[in-house]
């Protein structure tokens, strides 16, 4: 049987998941509930189950689209191709996207899953940078598709997270990740997809990211050496105190699509680290103002000493600058943030903008220029 789910504009993370919840169907979301499903998927859409399903606009089937002067359209591969290959990775450039239809796959909710929590206590326990190095290390190793790892960076504790996500999965396909370490804790068993695992990335109390204020980035890397595994155990090691860092496996079915066949180029990025960096409003001894500060240096500082091994860049997250991702700055008609978005896609995406938006009325956004 196939599955199809419909979502509004305006629908989020969590209502998609409550909607598919018990239907024994799935497709790639993101984890936070709060998540607009439009912004994730017009980005792309990277998630815990794009090694087995792709990215989320792989799944996109059809999408009803309120242009720059009012058309109504419904586009699909069959149906205005040119605008559909637009809205899949244009990050909102061309048009109000007002209904979704995806195609789903089958899954089973209940999954294999072990978590192993780590606490880097110094001459005790193992090193933030050997937890990242054996998590890169179980990643490069012939890691089956169905294998899902996250590692989950939080003040205290560090979490490797494996689910394995097709029907029919067993704990015992895990059992090759539990050789690491001295965990305080191994949690193993199966979980209920939508209701427990979706939850990990919010941390050990699953309220990471949701009170006080966070300011949300990331880098797309092309690998992780030693030398970028060094950096982010560093800068782990002074994390704001309601920070945390993400760390997705990349590939395998969101990589087989061709680089054209979507406006989504950057399909060969190896890892995703989400900086999640967050800081108190409520403090007793400095203010939100100065907390925010701090934070925002430490996200600064990270992405400048990562910016060797970045391999493109995801959506439009944050207000990124274009020395976030190239050194070389003096080409004045160059647009490093379109090219570390869209590539050699940037082209294709000017002409279609011009023929959709000539007068760039969606320009709040990671804005792609009309071709001129």
């Amino acid at each position: 049987a196939q599955g199809y789910l419909v979502c509004g504009g305006g629908a989020l993370n969590g209502d998609a998941h409550k909607a598919l919840d018990g239907t024994g169907f799935m497709m790639t979301l993101g984890h936070h509930p709060g998540t607009g499903l439009g912004g994730l998927v017009q980005q792309g859409g990277h998630g815990p189950c794009e090694k087995t399903m792709g990215l989320s606009i792989d799944a996109l089937h059809e999408a009803e689209v309120v242009l720059a002067d009012g058309t109504l359209k419904i586009c699909s591969l069959e149906n205005e191709p040119d605008l559909f290959w637009c809205i899949r990775g244009g990050c909102g450039n061309f048009g109000v996207v007002t209904r979704f239809t995806f195609k789903l796959y089958p899954f089973d909710q209940r999954i294999p899953s072990l978590q192993r929590v780590h606490m880097p206590i110094p001459y005790l326990m193992p090193s933030r940078d050997a937890i990242l190095k054996n998590f890169r290390d179980n990643c490069e190793a012939d890691m089956p598709r169905n294998i899902t790892p996250i590692l989950i960076m939080t003040p205290f504790p560090l979490i490797e997270v494996y689910t394995a996500t097709n029907k029919g999965d067993t704990l015992e396909m895990l059992e090759p990740y539990k050789k690491f370490g001295k965990p305080v804790d191994e949690p193993h068993g199966m979980r209920d997809y939508i209701h427990e695992c979706s939850w990990d990335i919010l941390g050990p109390k699953s309220d990471q990211c949701l009170s006080d204020a966070y300011y949300p980035t990331s880098a797309l890397l092309g690998g992780l050496p030693d030398e970028a595994c060094d950096i982010i155990a560093k800068f782990h090691a002074s994390m704001p105190e309601k920070s945390s860092l993400i760390l997705y496996q990349l590939g395998g079915a969101a990589a087989d699509v061709p680089k054209d066949a979507t406006s989504v180029y950057h399909r060969d990025g190896k890892y995703w680290l989400v900086i999640a960096a967050g800081w108190s409003t409520t403090s007793w001894f400095s203010s939100a103002a100065s907390n925010r500060e701090k934070t925002l240096k430490w996200v600064k500082e990270l992405k400048d000493a990562l910016k060797p091994y970045l391999n493109g860049r995801y959506g439009a997250l944050t207000d990124d600058r274009p020395q976030d991702f190239f050194n070389d700055m003096t080409d004045p008609s160059s647009d490093p943030l379109a090219d570390a978005s869209w590539g050699a896609n940037y082209a294709r995406l000017r002409k279609l903008k011009k023929l959709y938006d000539p007068e760039n009325l969606f320009r709040c956004n990671h804005n792609i220029k009309p071709e001129e």
